[in-house]
């Protein structure tokens, strides 16, 4: 019972004190440099206002799904993993490289990954 007397006694004198220069001037700053539909909470950020859409890649302008410059630079190995191209892509490497009369294992060690990995994809087109 005491306790709860002198919870609100502290409160009652609280709100009597003035505000100190340095509390007030962070209350403006905040008070600036918050939104109108913010105002009042502490630490939001609107996220719908400054994100900006990035143009679309090449990848996603393809109707087919594939990028035509990865394919050529994965043919020609310039450090084009099998992971970073999509599925269609993939498809699309082994398939131009089987035509070419790559083994297994040069499609494999060209696109850095397994063997049994490039033997699916190929049985997968019928290329086997």
């Amino acid at each position: 019972m005491h306790e709860q007397n002198l919870d609100s006694y502290v409160v009652r004198v609280r709100a009597q004190l003035p505000e100190s220069p340095l509390v007030a001037a962070r209350r403006a700053d905040a008070a600036e440099s918050t939104p109108p539909h913010t105002a009042g909470v502490a630490g939001r950020d609107d996220i719908d206002t400054d994100i900006t859409r990035p143009a679309p890649t090449a990848r996603e302008s393809q109707p087919n799904g594939i990028d035509e410059t990865a394919v050529e630079r994965a043919l020609a190995g310039d450090h084009i993993t099998y992971d970073d191209l999509t599925a269609v892509e993939q498809q699309e490497v082994i398939r131009r490289l089987t035509a070419r009369g790559a083994s297994i294992h040069d499609i494999a060690a060209q696109l850095s990954t397994t063997k049994r990995t490039v033997f699916r994809r190929r049985a997968s087109v019928g290329a086997a």
